[in-house]
């Protein structure tokens, strides 16, 4: 009973060579995590839910489990659950032997870290983003700072610092007054853009 409320899954699978896979135990977390009640599942192998290559898989670990003879950590495995789509588990499989040192079970004990997973990408991607913001205000500064000779210098400083800061091949800084376009500075790898 205290199995059915533990906030991971944890499942057994027989161990035995006639029986090896078969579903023997599948707590409620189980349920909720994979979409598939204890009903459905005990009596039967990964091979009745899963795509075969990832019960493949599952097979081929649990394989290794006995032929280690110690607790094998899958850091991360994806796994398609039937209520909440593709998941990302963190899994740790035991051997249990018989009396003979024959395997007998195989316990499972599996926490879902898709979120943490996700949330760890997406933190990831604002520190590139705020390196990147930090890096460009540097540019920023450093134009500001500086004392350029003539104008010329800084239409063309300004230039590359936009380029590089919005990833573009190509600018070009002009003033517009009444109906005329003066174009100061010209960034380009296509010669019919360029300046003389």
């Amino acid at each position: 009973i205290v199995i059915e409320h533990l906030p991971v899954a944890v499942f057994v699978k027989d161990g035995k060579p006639d029986s090896f896979g078969t579903f023997r135990l599948w707590n409620k977390k189980s349920e909720n995590m994979l979409g598939l009640n204890s009903d459905r599942v005990l009596g039967k192998t990964d091979y009745d839910f899963f795509p075969k290559q990832q019960a493949d898989w599952f097979w081929q670990t649990d394989k290794q489990v006995f032929e280690e003879g110690t607790a094998v950590e899958i850091e991360e495995e994806s796994i398609d659950s039937y209520s909440l789509g593709k998941r990302i588990l963190h899994t740790l499989k035991v051997p249990i032997y018989d009396e003979n040192d024959q395997p007998e079970y195989l316990v499972g004990i599996a926490e879902d870290i898709t979120d943490r997973k996700q949330a760890e990408a997406e933190l990831l991607d604002k520190s590139q983003e705020l390196a990147e913001f930090s890096a460009n205000l540097k540019h920023l500064h450093r134009l500001n700072t500086t004392n350029y000779n003539n104008f010329e210098e800084l239409f063309v400083d300004y230039l590359d610092t936009g380029c590089q800061i919005f990833n573009c091949p190509t600018g070009i800084v002009t003033r517009i007054e009444d109906e005329i376009c003066t174009i100061y500075a010209v960034k380009s790898d296509l010669p019919s853009l360029t300046v003389d």
